[in-house]
């Protein structure tokens, strides 16, 4: 880390993201994130989930 970012960036850093599940497809979630430290943006995660169904016999 240089010298301008220790006196410019926070220690924590902000997440804001949007997810949407589409229960059409049997419930495939999407979603983004965007990581960053005050100045700047750290990376994007483009997230993509499926349920796991599995029967429990007890």
């Amino acid at each position: 880390m240089g010298d301008n970012a220790r006196q410019v960036e926070t220690p924590c850093y902000e997440c804001i993201g949007l997810h949407c599940a589409i229960q059409k497809l049997g419930g495939l979630s999407v979603g983004i994130d965007v990581k960053a430290h005050y100045p700047k943006a750290d990376y994007t995660e483009v997230i993509i989930g499926w349920p796991i169904k599995y029967k429990k016999d007890w």
